[in-house]
């Protein structure tokens, strides 16, 4: 179903390209490599619709997209951190996951989050 914006008809899935397009472009000017594979995060209220319409995007701009995590899965995450990230909604985190192991990559928000847990 597409959603008019100046009455012009958007569909998901473009929105879903122009964002991952620009942020595989985010991503390689802030780690200075091209990035493959990803997890990517959404809302919670995504529904099953928007997930296909997001694995169909990757598709177009060769991402490989492992995992589509929703909010509350970044929650438990983080609190295996021992971090309380609530208040930086903002914070882009690139997380390495393995077969037995979690770890940050890039967060621009992480050293302040260490100072106001500790």
């Amino acid at each position: 179903m597409p959603v008019y914006f100046n009455n012009k008809a958007v569909f998901t899935r473009e929105d879903l390209l122009h964002i991952l397009i620009k942020m595989g472009k985010t991503a390689k000017s802030h780690l200075g490599d091209i990035i493959n594979n990803t997890s990517v995060t959404m809302p919670a209220y995504f529904n099953n619709f928007q997930h296909p319409a997001i694995k169909n995007a990757s598709l177009i701009t060769d991402f490989n997209i492992f995992y589509i995590l929703n909010k509350l899965n970044i929650i438990m995450i983080v609190h295996d951190f021992k971090l309380n990230l609530a208040s930086y909604t903002t914070s882009l985190p690139a997380l390495q996951i393995s077969k037995d192991k979690l770890s940050t990559v890039m967060n621009s928000n992480l050293e302040r989050a260490y100072k106001l847990a500790n």
